[in-house]
């Protein structure tokens, strides 16, 4: 299991309402998400006196992708507009105890996500070296 935070929220990019007039409003909807960890392991060994030593590092890689729509919408409720929303991916890289950190935000809106390893992955495959 991987703890990942998020300092804030992450929000879509508005689109310009142009020629719509004063009183409109904008809605956005449909935004899905992915979310996937992928890594790399290394198992080392090496003697130590009469004994091995086993180690195992992992290097993590968090990432998420958004996309989705903005529409705006007239007074009367009714959508005058629709603005794709590209898709963002962004990710957080981090090592075996260590704290990875990235802005997922933009410069007027940060958001800092920070993710560590719980180390359960790593207990587990020294726990089966021992066997």
């Amino acid at each position: 299991r991987i703890d990942a935070e998020a300092a804030g929220e992450e929000t879509g990019s508005r689109p310009r309402l142009s020629n719509i007039g004063e009183r409109a409003s904008l809605r956005s909807e449909g935004w899905p998400h992915s979310l996937g960890i992928s890594g790399r392991l290394r198992r080392n060994t090496h003697p130590k006196d009469n004994d091995t030593i086993v180690t195992v590092n992992t290097r993590y890689i968090f990432t998420s992708r958004v996309s989705g729509k903005n529409e705006a919408l007239n007074a009367a409720g009714t959508v005058v507009q629709r603005i794709a929303v590209p898709e963002k991916t962004s990710s957080v890289s981090f090592n075996t105890g260590q704290i990875g950190s990235a802005d997922w935000g933009t410069p007027q809106e940060p958001v800092i996500v920070k993710c560590h390893s719980t180390g359960k992955l790593e207990t587990e495959i020294l726990a089966m070296t021992r066997r």
